[in-house]
């Protein structure tokens, strides 16, 4: 019996001895997980190696600033420069909204940026990265320049600004007198691009199908002409109209005479309006009883 205790008391001990060096691993390893998760509201801050404060080249053949307002970028490239714009309010559509693409041969514009980078002393905290997690990129900036002699600029935060008001002001006042002397201006009708993408008769034609919540939706879409059907059944046969992106029945809501927006339109009885959703899909919106969506694609009739 002696024997037979002291055998119970190893395997005793020896199960304690497991059990506390999975509870070790299982604590290690948790920790190790706990410690690699990001958390809201932590922030991070980081300086690049390699940037400096004092820049000694003043010929930039690069510079990129993007704020929650507006993006800017122009690079040297034989001689001319290549502008890339955009911004605005593209939610009201108030013709606030642009996006410019070209190129210039005037370089005074690179001259008029770094003297706003002397001015403004924007090679301060040079190298800075500061982020806060959960936070969107939107809130803060980014400004990136590079000059001939391979010195950069970069600054970059998701909390805060990084250059002041008055530079920003400047830096988007300089893009936009580049832009009107070229015969652009920061406008949804002097832009040289198209600003929302949105849906042409032309693009529409054909048919479109998909699927919403196990439903078969087929859009057939001639000339002006639209034809909606749910599990083959027809719901829609009516001219359509485009309005703000908007594709939605041509017939005014009640007591409605002249159109402002695509709100004053009635809806689909199929679906409630479709919207060009990018080069190969249209997006349907059922928006009667509870919102919701589907993508169409072109398919056989």
């Amino acid at each position: 019996r002696k024997g037979i205790g002291e055998g119970m008391k190893k395997i005793i001990i020896l199960g304690i001895i497991i059990v506390i060096s999975i509870g070790l691993l299982i604590f290690i390893i948790g920790g190790k997980k706990m410690s690699e998760q990001v958390l809201d509201g932590e922030s991070h801050d980081e300086r690049l190696a390699g940037y400096h404060e004092k820049i000694n080249s003043t010929n930039i053949v690069s510079f990129t600033y993007t704020n929650p307002n507006y993006y800017v970028e122009c690079k040297l490239d034989n001689n001319k420069i290549h502008i890339i714009a955009n911004g605005g309010n593209s939610n009201e559509r108030d013709g606030s909204s642009f996006k410019l693409d070209y190129t210039s041969d005037d370089n005074n514009l690179l001259k008029q940026l770094q003297q706003i980078v002397d001015k403004y002393n924007i090679s301060k905290d040079n190298g800075r990265i500061t982020k806060v997690d959960g936070l969107p990129a939107g809130l803060g900036d980014t400004i990136s320049i590079i000059y001939d002699s391979g010195e950069k600029i970069y600054k970059s935060s998701n909390q805060y600004l990084t250059i002041t008001e008055d530079a920003i002001t400047e830096i988007y006042n300089a893009f936009r007198k580049n832009a009107q002397d070229n015969g652009y201006d920061f406008t949804t009708e002097k832009s040289n691009q198209d600003v929302y993408n949105d849906a042409t008769e032309e693009y529409l034609q054909g048919t479109w199908k998909g699927k919403h919540f196990g439903d078969d939706i087929k859009v057939v879409i001639k000339d002006k002409n639209i034809k909606i059907y749910c599990n083959d059944n027809l719901t829609d046969d009516i001219n359509y109209v485009i309005i703000n992106g908007s594709i939605k029945p041509n017939k005014l809501k009640k007591d409605v005479t002249e159109a402002k927006d695509e709100n004053d339109y009635e809806e689909f009885n199929g679906v409630s309006s479709l919207r060009k959703k990018n080069d190969i899909s249209l997006v349907a919106y059922f928006t009667k009883e509870s919102y919701s969506t589907c993508d169409l694609v072109k398919g056989d009739g």
